[in-house]
């Protein structure tokens, strides 16, 4: 008897996957794999794109690694992935185009503001809408290509034949009307817009067929669901009460709370809050920082080159060492404002350092200043009072910064000392996709 769900998730950095025993709900089997070989360079620094073919590759490896006894037994897929990123394709050849991702930043402010159409929901740089805006404007549409999604939206349509993207994955891209569930007829309506490659659109756990092909060409006998976002799956193998509050620093950073579909409209959001499809009818209140633990890997960067400049080779794994070997109660007075990339509701500040003296130039000092300012830099998006307003009686904390940065953590804790601070152990978007497809699989 076929009892087995497999979760995976096309994130920024890594593919996951995650095989859950659906009566025992045990973890059968759980890998990671880098895709850090995908990121592409370009001589323009606002381009961020991968190789799809890199990650198809790292995609086939990790099923080719699932042990050969598990694959018979596998009864469902669910794949999630990086939000608001395109890839553009050909039905029929197959033939695709780069992933051009959520951190893409060639759509600025004057070319979003000039769009003939505006978006009822949040639209900024790096959303699949405002790429397919700037492809049209710039004359880069390949007229091979006919259809578009996420990256997770693709690898679906590999696998089952057809792809139908997920009302979770359509809101991330712009000009999805969630009231309506659908896009905003004025894109078809638009001479400028590519309208042609918007996918269908359903809510989350639309089945798209009951076989997969496997990239190697092996057939299954199992089902595949539309694609869910990684941040609604994230948040779903952290929740653990409905009155969490659910924090995850990983490569970016969020803070997001569930609520009744009833309630959103009796509060009054900041520009610094999105409204989410979430499941089971619910919506998740998001502030999503694009600064988080990317900052800090920058400022390793950073730290590496000044000694590569000054003659020393300094390992990447040295200078975490000696960070994290700080005292966690030090107190600075040092202040950062971390914004290395921005927000997506505020394009124009950018990042800086304040109270410099001469006692605490230290790296230890700057270092504590950055951690802190990203925590209170996410903690201000939503803010205190609409965290009270919400009933929030604990935060759940989780992402890979948070696991391995003790530093990061003791600044969370002191940050929102109004409420306690759990962690959330073995929570992942591939881990929170599988429980979502285990619950359907149950429901059907």
């Amino acid at each position: 008897m076929k009892n087995l769900i497999l979760g995976v998730d096309i994130g920024t950095s890594s593919v996951k996957l995650v095989i859950l025993n659906r009566e025992s709900q045990q973890i059968e089997y759980e890998a990671s794999y880098s895709t850090s070989k995908a990121k592409l360079r370009s001589q323009n620094s606002t381009y961020d794109e991968q190789d799809v073919a890199i990650i198809l590759d790292i995609v086939n490896k990790a099923f080719d690694c699932i042990h050969e006894h598990l694959l018979p037994q596998i009864q469902a897929i669910q794949i999630c992935g990086q939000m608001h990123g395109v890839v553009l394709w050909n039905k029929t050849t197959r033939v695709h185009s780069n992933l051009i991702t959520w951190q893409d930043e060639r759509c600025d402010e004057k070319f979003l503001n000039s769009l003939p159409v505006k978006s009822k929901s949040d639209v900024s740089s790096g959303y699949g809408c405002a790429t397919l805006y700037w492809l049209s404007f710039n004359n880069q549409l390949k007229p091979e290509f006919d259809s578009a999604g996420t990256i997770h939206d693709f690898l679906t349509f590999l696998l089952a034949g057809h792809n139908v993207m997920s009302d979770q994955n359509a809101l991330s891209w712009g000009y999805f009307d969630l009231n309506k569930n659908e896009w905003q007829n004025e894109l078809f309506n638009c001479d400028t817009f590519p309208s042609y490659l918007l996918p269908k659109t359903a809510k989350a756990g639309y089945k798209l067929s009951d076989f997969v092909t496997l990239l190697n060409s092996v057939r299954l006998e199992a089902k595949i669901f539309n694609a869910l976002g990684d941040l609604q799956s994230s948040v779903l193998s952290s929740l653990q009460q409905q009155t969490d509050c659910v924090i995850n620093i990983s490569t970016s950073a969020q803070i997001c709370v569930p609520i009744d579909t009833g309630l959103v409209n009796s509060i009054d959001l900041a520009k610094s809050v999105t409204c989410f499809p979430f499941f089971e009818d619910k919506l998740l209140l998001v502030s999503a920082s694009l600064n988080g633990g990317n900052v800090l890997e920058k400022f390793v960067d950073m730290l590496i080159e000044w000694n590569k400049n000054l003659g020393v080779d300094v390992s990447r794994d040295m200078i975490w060492k000696k960070l994290l070997e700080q005292d966690e109660n030090l107190i600075t007075p040092v202040v950062a404002k971390p914004l290395l990339f921005a927000e997506r509701h505020d394009r124009l500040t950018y990042g800086s350092l304040c109270n410099l003296r001469q006692d605490n130039l230290s790296i230890v000092h700057v270092f504590k200043s950055m951690c802190l300012g990203l925590v209170r830099n996410l903690h201000s998006m939503m803010g205190r009072d609409l965290i009270s307003r919400l009933k929030c009686e604990r935060i759940v904390a989780t992402g890979g910064a948070l696991t391995r940065n003790s530093v990061l953590r003791t600044c969370l804790e002191s940050e929102f000392d109004y409420l306690p601070v759990v962690y959330a152990s073995a929570t992942d978007a591939a881990y929170g996709s599988a429980i979502f497809l285990k619950q359907l699989v149950e429901e059907s």
